[in-house]
């Protein structure tokens, strides 16, 4: 603006008039191009209103990959989307019953067996009456009961996870048939009578005694806690003679096989195997892919029973996607619920990483296994009493390895668990 200074009046007069004028001009393009931006933008969201949305919540990350590959494939077919969304399993379901009732609940949601009770009193779970397709022919009996509670069916099962027992085959010739055959091939271990190269081994058997998911199966065969479908409150049986014979079995273990908590944490447990350091482990669905990343001989088997008279029974949790009778769009959650646990099912495995519930056959023999343990498996109490069971397990498991009472710490864990159902 210098360069007017000192022009004439009517020079100046002339040029604020033009300046207004310009001024004027450029106001008039703001505003229509934010008029336009507006009616874009409006416009836009029209369209997405246009377009159908209904809601899926989960709280396990590890099937993520899954979930959005359902859902591409589902929109590109129906034109309708499915909204992710990812919520911590801190007060998940209680999340799921507040958002209902205020009218932005999900139509459907992931969600583990145990809640199950949880889900049904909260009115969240509805009744899955596609008995065609979801039955004994097509997924296992475990899924099956896993969705059953008091004689209805809830939800639809989805994936698994469970435990089996694996061996280095360049140590072993043959699987044991009991944990005895273990402690033999222990005591004769190295005695030079045969041609094996142990001069790796540093444990001949080890796994994740921190974790009770891990350790479960040598008292889950004698763990009664609400019955075979996990819903009865009047079955609670956990300190009976043979859980007591068990829980002694177990503590032999650590006297033959002591390890510190703090030193066998899973991962490194497992990397220690593929390394060669040890010769038995126990482990989950994760090491089909590590075996096939070190291409070492490795042989699975259902968890052994602990004796000839002493029998084992590793423990399961399924998954289960639920449709949610406040939801908005019940057909499509349905038809998506059917997507994710029938129609992809068998290629749940390539995707996450997550073994399907449904019958399937696979190229993977060691998949065939996992399926095989969790059909022999014991699943997950399905009281809401119950929700602290894991942590009053492990409680017990980890005191009758550090010596504790085997009767007194059994006595104490069914007083417990009785005195919170009942």
């Amino acid at each position: 603006m210098s360069i007017f200074r000192n022009r004439k009046v009517r020079v100046i007069i002339e040029v604020c008039v033009l300046s207004v004028i310009a001024v004027l001009i450029i106001l008039y393009a703001g505003n229509y191009k934010e008029e336009a931006k507006k009616n874009l933008s409006l416009s836009e969201e029209n369209s997405e209103s246009d377009q159908k949305v209904f809601d899926l919540w989960y709280s396990y990350t590890v099937y993520e990959p899954y979930l959005k590959e359902a859902a591409a494939r589902y929109e590109e077919e129906t034109g309708i989307k499915v909204r992710l969304t990812y919520y911590t399993t801190i007060d998940y379901l209680e999340k799921i019953s507040n958002a209902s009732t205020e009218g932005n609940g999900p139509d459907l949601f992931l969600m583990s067996e145990e809640e199950l009770q949880n889900a049904v009193l909260l009115g969240i779970a509805e009744q899955n009456y596609d008995t065609d397709i979801y039955n004994e022919d097509n997924y296992t009996l475990k899924s099956m009961d896993s969705i059953e509670f008091v004689d209805r069916q809830y939800g639809y099962p989805l994936g698994f996870e469970t435990t089996v027992f694996a061996a280095n085959k360049t140590y072993v010739d043959e699987m044991p048939k009991t944990f005895n055959d273990v402690k033999t091939f222990a005591d004769n271990f190295n005695n030079g009578d045969d041609s094996h190269d142990y001069s790796n081994v540093t444990s001949i058997l080890k796994w994740d005694i921190s974790d009770v998911f891990y350790s479960y199966g040598f008292l889950g065969a004698y763990l009664n806690v609400g019955g075979e479908n996990g819903d009865n409150p009047s079955e609670i049986d956990v300190n009976s003679e043979n859980a007591v014979n068990a829980g002694k079995y177990y503590y032999s273990l650590a006297e033959y096989f002591y390890t510190e908590a703090a030193s066998a944490e899973y991962d490194n447990v497992i990397n220690e195997f593929f390394e060669g350091k040890i010769v038995y482990t126990i482990a989950s669905a994760d090491i089909i892919a590590r075996i096939s990343q070190s291409g070492m001989s490795v042989e699975l088997s259902v968890l052994p029973n602990l004796t000839d008279e002493l029998k084992s029974r590793a423990v399961s949790v399924t998954d289960i996607i639920m449709v949610n009778p406040f939801g908005d769009m019940k057909e499509e959650a349905r038809e998506f619920a059917k997507l994710l646990t029938y129609d992809m099912a068998e290629e749940m495995y390539d995707i996450c990483g997550v073994i399907s519930t449904k019958k399937a056959e696979y190229d993977n023999s060691y998949i065939d296994i996992f399926l095989e343990a969790y059909e022999a498996s014991v699943g997950m109490p399905k009281l809401m009493t119950t929700s602290d069971y894991w942590l009053q397990v492990n409680v017990a498991m980890t005191n009758i390895w550090n010596g504790s009472d085997v009767t007194e710490e059994l006595n104490k864990l069914n007083t417990n668990l009785d005195a919170r159902i009942n």
